[in-house]
């Protein structure tokens, strides 16, 4: 809750994949800073911590994701992104992020999240059809 106001499905969708987002912009940060074998490693270990935590995340929110509420369409895009960027994600999180493959795999999976995280914050401006005042 925030003051008075109970978090909305759209709230819900947004810090899920906002975080998401953050966690990919470090993995990459850390796998495109060169040979430092200490940022190497925060790169494997990020992508091996992101993987599961997707795997958690689309299983929590599965349920409500197969949903037909119109309501909860935010939680719909959430888990779609969610299930996209993951099967994204073919390499292994040990394998060396300096490999392009690697690299390529957790960039479109990025791209994957920030897409539909881009489509809910233009939505966020708008009400949802179900929670408009009748005409």
């Amino acid at each position: 809750m925030v003051g008075d106001r109970t978090e909305t499905p759209l709230d819900v969708a947004l810090e899920v994949l906002r975080g998401y987002d953050a966690a990919f912009e470090k993995i990459l940060t850390a796998a495109y800073a060169g040979r430092d074998p200490s940022r190497k490693r925060e790169a494997q270990e990020g992508l091996r911590d992101l993987k599961s935590k997707l795997k958690q995340d689309i299983r929590r929110h599965e349920a409500f994701g197969r949903s037909r509420d119109p309501r909860l369409l935010p939680i719909v895009t959430m888990v779609a992104a969610l299930q996209e960027a993951s099967a994204r994600i073919h390499v292994r999180w040990n394998e060396n992020p300096m490999n392009s493959r690697w690299t390529g795999d957790v960039y479109s999976a990025h791209g994957d999240v920030v897409f539909y995280l881009r489509r809910l914050e233009d939505q966020a401006g708008r009400p949802l059809e179900s929670e408009e005042a009748p005409g």
